[in-house]
């Protein structure tokens, strides 16, 4: 149960997960050992790290970071437990290919249903078999390089774990995107990493060419960027009901949840940028039209924006946002009509007549850990408390969200 109160305070944002994932999995693939500056960890980057040290990798904890001592010797047929994490699955599927000749991925909850057909294809393809359609699976390769091709409209992810494989093959390689790239951002804070790693991708006019036969050089320490993805949540609170800084935020960061800014001023919330991080202050909120292609984990917590705002609001660009830990749209339109909200499901979104306030009451956190997060940002400007089930689906991501939320005035507890 979350209580509506004001919330003020500071925090300090969390590390991203999709910073993380790429950082560790970089620091496995090199020569040399690296310390990551990953002071808090999350079940999705623990599933990232035990799937690692199935191929060989070392972990240590160390001066409140982890030191990754890098693929040595692997198992013969390694098995790697992804568990809830797609990032985990998506990218480790080619990479594991590319390393060792034989391995089996397994996951729990929804993730066995999660799509994956894009990437399958064109790994077998590209000399690998599967033993099944779905999770879980064992994999025979190695992977071949050759040509790739991908559309742009479907997870970036298939593109990160073919674009972090490819250069470990004897031979270059072609990745082909044969349509419209949707999360950009993503993509380009891979590149980003591979080249932090001394691994040289070129851009084409429609893809990348990558050369075989090259190595990831450890550049020492690597330091995980503050998360946009969970700090919006607070953020949005500051806008709704307080004034919330968020520190540790790189404002000239890729990751696409950066975007929660243009969002929020467009809306009418107050944002002051400092050295230190992001203040948002309460403000007189109308609706506007937002496009979450870009940016699908948004959509959570712009709907509870939304709510509260002045005017007839819509979210469009949503279509992944079915296949997540739930199917977001329909979970958002259901909590938010249970509410009082009145909301109309669309095939990519929603659109929401916003209210003073929310009405508060019972709502479903769908093991789901932005849904259980942005039910617990609408009880700040909530008329009576929210009742959430499934809590401890943060965990998933954001596992200190209820302490972090009670140190800057939030008041919940279990029942």
């Amino acid at each position: 149960m979350v209580y509506p109160k004001s919330i003020n305070g500071v925090i300090q944002a969390i590390p991203a997960k999709s910073h993380g994932h790429r950082l560790l999995i970089a620091a496995a693939l090199s020569g040399d050992e690296t310390w990551v500056d990953l002071p808090r960890l999350s079940q999705d980057l623990e599933a990232t790290i035990q799937s690692l040290e199935a191929l060989g990798t070392q972990f240590s904890e160390e001066n409140h970071g982890i030191r990754v001592r890098p693929i040595k010797v692997s198992q013969e047929q390694p098995v790697l437990d992804c568990g809830e994490s797609g990032s985990t699955l998506r990218f480790l599927l080619p990479i594991a290919a590319a390393l060792v000749r034989e391995f089996e991925m397994k996951g729990e909850g929804r993730l066995p249903h999660r799509p994956l057909g894009e990437l399958k294809r064109e790994m077998l393809r590209n000399g690998c078999r599967f033993s099944s359609s779905q999770l879980p699976f064992r994999v025979r390769g190695p992977l071949e390089a050759g040509k790739f091709q991908l559309p742009g409209d479907v997870s970036s992810q298939y593109i990160t774990g073919l674009l972090m494989a490819l250069p470990l093959l004897r031979k270059d390689s072609a990745l082909e995107i044969t349509s419209p790239l949707e999360s950009a951002g993503y993509v380009e804070m891979t590149l980003e990493v591979l080249e932090a790693f001394g691994v040289k991708v070129r851009k084409i006019k429609d893809g990348y060419k990558i050369s075989g036969n090259q190595s990831y050089y450890s550049p020492g320490q690597v330091k995980v960027e503050g998360d946009w993805s969970n700090g919006a949540f607070f953020l949005a609170m500051g806008a709704l009901q307080g004034d919330v800084m968020v520190e540790g935020l790189e404002k000239k960061s890729l990751q696409p949840d950066r975007r929660i800014l243009w969002f929020l001023e467009e809306m009418g919330a107050h944002i002051t940028l400092t050295p230190q991080g992001v203040l948002t202050q309460k403000g007189d909120l109308t609706a506007i039209h937002a496009d979450v292609a870009s940016c699908p984990d948004l959509m959570p917590v712009l709907s509870i924006l939304m709510a509260n705002a002045r005017g007839v609001s819509e979210i469009t660009g949503g279509k992944r946002l079915r296949l997540k830990e739930s199917d977001r749209i329909r979970a958002m339109a259901e909590n938010l009509n249970a509410m009082g909200v009145r909301v109309e499901e669309t095939d990519q979104g929603l659109k929401i007549w916003g209210a003073t306030s929310i009405r508060g009451g019972a709502v479903q956190g769908y093991n789901d850990h932005r849904i259980v997060m942005a039910m617990a940002t609408a009880a700040c400007n909530s008329k009576a408390p929210i009742l959430i089930t499934d809590h401890q689906a943060v965990d998933k991501s954001y596992p200190d969200f209820f302490t972090d939320l009670k140190s800057i005035g939030g008041e919940w507890n279990v029942i």
